[in-house]
């Protein structure tokens, strides 16, 4: 049988980038380093592309483990959306000690600033999300915008603020500084009012709009944290969207099923346009 067939002209076939280094970290007791990576998903015929919305994606892991390509299957719906995808690697409690999470994540959005026209990026779309520990940090990162305390490493004529923040199932309630990355320094962010490992401290108007999903059978993350959460984020003016997912628990499938994630690109559309 012979069939001839008409291609779509819209349809964009996407390639995976893995391992690109965004920066390098001192390791093993101050003696040597070690490379960042992130993994990033391109469209893979760039040269008839314009600039994306970049997405930058924080794997959870309670804060002990991660890995940067857990989440790459998921992540492809945003990349065939339009999006250029970057999940990248931070440091965890097992190797190094507050800020340094923080740093890494904010030099990874600097670097993919600095590169915006290798990788097909719009730096003035830039959405940060994550899951369970990854959304916690990603909250963090984004309350953090012009605290110099985070702002270490290369290419810092860039900015490392956002425009949109995903939580998923994280919360906004835990001590990094000293409950999480024990050992770490204590920081000043040059505000008497704002602890820099306390994210209720850090929240104000400047906050970019945050889009919230959580279960309401969390076992390890209550639902009541992104309550008080979406509360305050009212009060002080941001856009602030909470889905309830009733029935479920912690990193259940049901936040990664595609009618979902229509919503979640449909709120990223309406404050990045």
């Amino acid at each position: 049988m012979i069939e001839k067939l008409k291609g779509k002209a819209d349809m964009h076939c996407l390639t995976l980038i893995s391992d690109v280094t965004y920066a390098h970290q001192v390791y093993w007791f101050n003696n040597t380093m070690r490379p960042m990576k992130m993994s990033l998903i391109l469209p893979k015929d760039r040269p008839h592309e314009g600039p994306r919305p970049l997405l930058v994606w924080l794997c959870g892991g309670g804060f002990r483990v991660m890995d940067k390509d857990v989440w790459i299957p998921q992540l492809v719906y945003f990349a065939q959306h339009g999006y250029t995808v970057a999940s990248i690697q931070y440091r965890t409690t097992n190797e190094s000690v507050f800020p340094d999470p923080i740093v890494d994540i904010k030099a990874a959005i600097r670097y993919l600033r600095a590169h915006a026209a290798e990788f097909f990026i719009d730096p003035t779309k830039v959405v940060l999300g994550g899951e369970s520990a990854g959304a916690c940090l990603s909250l963090l990162a984004a309350s953090s915008d012009g605290v110099s305390l985070f702002e270490k490493g290369d290419y810092l004529d860039q900015p490392s603020n956002v425009q949109v923040v995903l939580d998923y199932y994280g919360t906004a309630y835990l001590d990094y500084e000293h409950d999480i990355y024990p050992g770490g320094e204590e920081t000043d962010t040059g505000d008497p009012d704002v602890k820099a490992g306390w994210i209720p401290s850090m929240l104000s108007s400047k906050m970019p709009p945050v889009m919230i999903l959580h279960g309401d059978q969390d076992p390890f993350v209550p639902i009541q944290h992104s309550y008080d959460l979406h509360e305050r984020l009212k009060e002080l003016g941001v856009p602030c969207d909470l889905m309830v997912f009733e029935g479920t628990g912690h990193g259940a499938d049901e936040f990664y099923q595609p009618e979902i994630l229509d919503r979640v690109l449909e709120f990223l559309d309406k404050h990045l346009k």
